[in-house]
């Protein structure tokens, strides 16, 4: 789906967000083994498949967590990709995410449930920090409708798309399936987390010191690759 040389640049990205951040690559690949495992349940190519038949040669809205996640509800795209908690703040303002991109913080089991009720696909991301929450996850995703995501390569069943954040993560994903347009809704980037942005968030908390670093990484990936200039940033007056 992507050339090599692309994918080349989008690692050595994502590698200086984990070494800023201190966040350590032999526990991703620990994931990514588990993820690969964990993905030999699900039928991923036929996902991933149908997934790119929705997305390719379309306009995608990329919904972000944000506190100005509601405004989904007034931007039109052909396909509706959901970052995390996003994808709640989707339904709550009468959008059905097409695909959700997670790594299960901002949606828990019931938040599954919902959105496999629509026909929902997944993508699941599996990092050195969230692997009890994916292995516990695995009986309720949909086996037909789910894909799992890692940020290192040289996995089969699993992709590697890039992105650090959920985010940033589905705005690569959509790219990578072949979006000729895509929106940005609820890239907020401010210190303020919306009431999407976690399970446990409060609307008008503020972001703790690291999750600013996290989004200040995320505004920079999407702004560093470009993906062609394909990205409206609804960002671009901040």
């Amino acid at each position: 789906m992507v050339a090599s040389m692309e994918m080349m640049r989008m690692q050595q990205s994502v590698s200086k967000v984990l070494a800023d951040l201190g966040f350590s690559l032999g526990n991703d690949y620990r994931a990514a083994q588990i993820a690969e495992i964990v993905a030999a349940e699900f039928d991923v190519h036929g996902a991933l498949e149908e997934m790119e038949k929705l997305v390719r040669g379309h306009n995608a809205v990329v919904v972000g967590a944000g506190p100005s996640c509601r405004r989904c509800s007034s931007i039109s795209g052909d396909v509706v990709v959901a970052a995390d908690g996003a994808a709640l703040c989707c339904l709550d303002s009468g959008v059905r995410p097409d695909i959700v991109v997670t790594d299960l913080d901002g949606i828990d089991v019931s938040g599954i449930a919902r959105l496999d009720d629509l026909g929902s696909y997944f993508v699941v991301h599996a990092h050195g920090d969230n692997v009890d929450r994916l292995v516990g996850a695995v009986p309720y995703l949909p086996r037909d409708k789910t894909v799992f995501s890692v940020q290192v390569p040289h996995f089969t069943r699993v992709i590697c798309c890039i992105g650090f954040t959920d985010g940033d993560r589905a705005v690569g994903l959509a790219h990578l399936l072949g979006a000729s347009r895509v929106v940005l809704v609820g890239f907020d980037f401010g210190d303020v987390i919306g009431p999407y942005s976690k399970t446990r968030s409060r609307s008008g908390s503020f972001a703790t010191p690291m999750k600013i670093r996290k989004l200040n990484w995320a505004r920079y990936l999407l702004r560093e690759l470009g993906y062609g200039g394909a990205v409206i940033d609804a960002f671009s007056d901040r």
